[in-house]
């Protein structure tokens, strides 16, 4: 009896401990299964949060936030494209969702390998002004014949957008097109479309700005496509092309001010007015961090009706006459660029190049575009000793120029910084000689237009600010790519 029940005993305890086991096998692979199943967040993906407030996807005022790596490429954002009688829109591309994933994934790659690779390398944002290696100065020279011509015709380019296509639109001389930049102190080869695409294999470019940043991307285009197809996605608002031979994705983001612009009332501001919160970035901003290169451009757009606001206070306007003048249009313009290159500047993570494009000089002689301006007669370029001086055009490149030195003094000392390089394609000097190379009155294949004087002497309407294409804008892009050489010397090996 005694046995019976130390037996009953033992397989008691011996019952016990199995169940206890199955439990906790059991628990176990609940566990693993549930950890299995469970969505991963894109924060966890790459290492947690990236900083900065958010709010419904939006920047928040003062341009504090910035969107994630994984904010998709789409055609619904809320970027635009300002409809104005100087400015020509381009037709709308097809529209696949928007994005193309072989083009978004490449983009991510690219972005996760410069964040293992540069980030090591470079601890804060660091600035190259000029380019000068061994005594060449990129900027600094003139213009000579060139026997080659251009490189693309103007009807092998179906990108081209039609108010800068100045022979199909009648112009009668093609000299302004055999011409090349001869820099001071050295030679440089004439742009070849597949070193390009070499130095930029993997990688995402994009061009922020107005009309004569989409001049000079679809300059870029004409020559790329000479040598690789590629399939366009997106919308008017944000273009994309992607090389997939060469895994390189191209953009251009619409952003005419690139700071927050509104139509909306606000405050006393007249009601046709642009108001410009010059402490807040546009839209565009979510999407930099997905560029390793980015060419930041803006200008004259800041001759419209504008309320200059910061920190939600009007400080200052331009053709009305607000209560506080603290702020004019160069100052003002001065603080956008100070605000776009400051928050770049300190994005997480980031470690693109970012370079900025000056002001883009206009030859408008006799008035403006609105006020019977005129280039026409003009069939080779200005010698530097015969350039025009336009203390306007000066002054706002000036203003860009402090803005950015500004920036990368402060940035130097801030704990925000990251690893970002700034330069500057300083093309100011070089397209100030070329007079020639503007459409002109030849803006439209319309047969009636008048490309003469009137009987009183007035010129026709005109455009003298965008560039012919082919033209001077193609040799913008070659400067462009003698900088990438120089800054991204890891592709080149």
């Amino acid at each position: 009896m005694k046995k019976s029940k130390e037996h009953s005993s033992v397989w008691n305890s011996r019952s016990a401990f199995r169940l206890k086991s199955l439990c906790l096998v059991v628990c176990l692979f609940g566990l693993i299964l549930v950890l299995a199943t469970r969505p991963i967040s894109q924060s966890s993906l790459h290492g947690g949060t990236t900083g900065g407030d958010k709010s419904d996807g939006k920047v928040i005022p003062k341009g504090e936030a910035f969107l994630s790596k994984n904010k998709p490429l789409d055609s619904g954002s809320t970027l635009r494209e300002e409809d104005s009688s100087d400015v020509e829109d381009t037709e709308d591309l097809d529209e696949e969702n928007g994005v193309e994933k072989t083009a978004i994934a490449a983009a991510d790659r690219t972005s996760a390998d410069d964040d293992g690779e540069d980030g090591a390398e470079t601890e804060k944002s660091e600035t190259v002004l000029r380019q000068n290696p061994d005594g060449c100065d990129l900027f600094t020279g003139h213009w000579v014949a060139d026997p080659l011509g251009p490189m693309y015709a103007y009807n092998s380019c179906r990108v081209l957008s039609q108010p800068q296509n100045c022979q199909d639109n009648g112009r009668p001389d093609n000299n302004y097109q055999f011409y090349k930049w001869k820099p001071q102190g050295c030679e440089i080869p004439r742009l070849d479309p597949i070193a390009f695409l070499k130095v930029m294999e993997g990688k995402t470019m994009g061009f922020v700005g107005d009309s004569l940043a989409r001049n000079q991307y679809e300059s870029l285009l004409c020559i790329l496509l000479q040598v690789e197809d590629a399939k366009p996605t997106g919308n008017r608002n944000m273009q994309r092309w992607y090389f997939r031979n060469h895994k390189f994705t191209l953009i251009r983001i619409w952003s005419s001010f690139l700071v927050r612009q509104s139509s909306e009332p606000f405050s006393y501001a007249p009601d046709d007015s642009t108001k410009l919160f010059l402490d807040e970035l546009d839209t565009y901003a979510e999407y930099i961090p997905r560029f390793d290169v980015v060419i930041i451009s803006s200008g004259h757009w800041w001759m419209r009706k504008s309320a200059y606001i910061v920190d939600g206070e009007i400080l200052g306007g331009y053709k009305w006459e607000p209560n506080v003048t603290e702020i004019d249009q160069g100052r003002a313009f001065s603080m956008a660029f100070e605000t776009a290159l400051r928050l770049i500047g300190e994005i997480p993570n980031y470690n693109g190049l970012i370079i900025l494009k000056p002001y883009s000089p206009d030859h408008y002689q006799g008035g403006q575009w609105d006020t019977g301006g005129s280039c026409t007669g003009k069939t080779d370029p200005y010698s530097p000793e015969q350039a025009p001086r336009n203390s306007f055009n000066d002054m706002m490149r000036k203003r860009q120029m402090d803005a950015l030195e500004l920036v990368t003094k402060r940035l130097k000392t801030s704990k925000k910084r990251n690893g970002s390089k700034f330069t500057v394609l300083d093309v100011f000097e070089a397209l100030n000689y070329r007079a020639d190379g503007h459409p002109g009155p030849y803006r439209s294949k319309d047969p009636n237009k008048r490309t003469q004087r009137d009987e009183k002497g007035r010129p026709p309407p005109q455009d003298c600010l965008h560039w012919c294409m082919p033209g001077p804008v193609d040799t913008v892009n070659q400067l462009l790519f003698e900088i990438l050489k120089r800054q991204l010397p890891k592709q080149m090996q």
